[in-house]
């Protein structure tokens, strides 16, 4: 049998195989790099990630809805964290309580604490007064759209470091987020300045640092998960009406029941806006809006 093959078929041989390297080579999924994988544990902190990395990131999420305090990770989400390079931390209650162990698993998976990047305040307690050195961190530090300008420089610097390829990427997509917190902050701004000193009554303080901003006094029904006492109850809201708090806000998955039955007595409104939902600009919208449209007696 003859193997040879004739010159023009050579030809048309080597022309195939050029163009199905050329193929190969312009493929996006050759030419991309595997993606850098970014765990952060609720849908606030993925949104902001998810804005800055873009395509070069994959971003996990292990707490998807509920109350934070109650959340237990699976076996199954925690060795879907096997292959992420970085974990954003907020410093939420489940995440002390079983971030060690993760590391333990995952000795490499480096750790970003948010807290670093912007000044913290303690977390509000509705309860008997503490001195701040006695009360926990609060770990909302990226509701107030002037802050969370910090947290943006952040996560750009890290990715980078992690990634060095992406600079530009990173770089072009946290100029572009930024220009969207200032303008959010733009827009609630003359919304809430009418409110200074006014008493931010919300379930669970999830809103201090926006609060501190913008010179509202943000008074909590429960702290950690906790739920007032009578005698704590009272103290809340006589504070509530000193203040003339306009609304309640609730957080969903924490007191929906207890809200309303206060909101009810004190014959303000109970708004649902989620501190920890993906969608960040809207939560941070309704907030301010329910605040300058609420009816507050003098």
């Amino acid at each position: 049998m003859n193997a040879l093959i004739s010159p023009r078929q050579a030809k048309t041989v080597k022309r195939r195989a050029l163009l199905l390297l050329c193929l190969l080579a312009c493929h996006p999924a050759v030419l991309a790099a595997p993606a850098l994988r970014v765990a952060v544990g609720v849908p606030v902190l993925q949104t902001f990630v998810q804005r800055i990395g873009g395509e070069r990131v994959e971003t996990l999420i292990l707490q998807g809805s509920g109350d934070p305090h109650a959340f237990e990770p699976s076996g199954r989400q925690i060795a879907a964290l096997a292959d992420a390079r970085l974990y954003i931390l907020a410093g939420l209650p489940f995440e002390s309580a079983w971030l060690p162990r993760l590391q333990a698993i995952h000795p490499g998976l480096m750790v970003m604490d948010l807290r670093r990047a912007v000044p913290i305040r303690p977390l509000d307690d509705p309860g008997p007064t503490r001195g701040d050195a006695d009360r926990p961190a609060d770990p909302h530090v990226w509701t107030d759209p002037a802050g969370a300008l910090r947290l943006v420089d952040a996560i750009r610097d890290q990715l980078t470091a992690l990634d060095p390829a992406g600079q530009p990427s990173y770089e072009t997509a946290s100029r572009r987020l930024r220009r969207d917190l200032e303008a959010l902050e733009a827009e609630i701004t003359p919304l809430l300045a009418p409110q200074r000193g006014r008493a931010l009554l919300v379930f669970h303080p999830g809103w201090g640092y926006l609060a501190d901003h913008h010179g509202l006094v943000q008074v909590p029904l429960e702290v950690g998960g906790r739920e007032p006492g009578a005698l704590q109850l009272q103290r809340i809201m006589a504070l509530a009406r000193k203040e003339r708090a306009g609304a309640l806000f609730l957080q969903p998955g924490h007191g929906d029941r207890l809200a309303r039955q206060v909101a009810g007595e004190l014959g303000i409104p109970v708004v649902v806006a989620d501190p920890l939902a993906a969608d960040y600009f809207g939560n941070v919208r309704i907030l301010a809006r329910a605040l300058a449209t609420a009816s507050v007696a003098p």
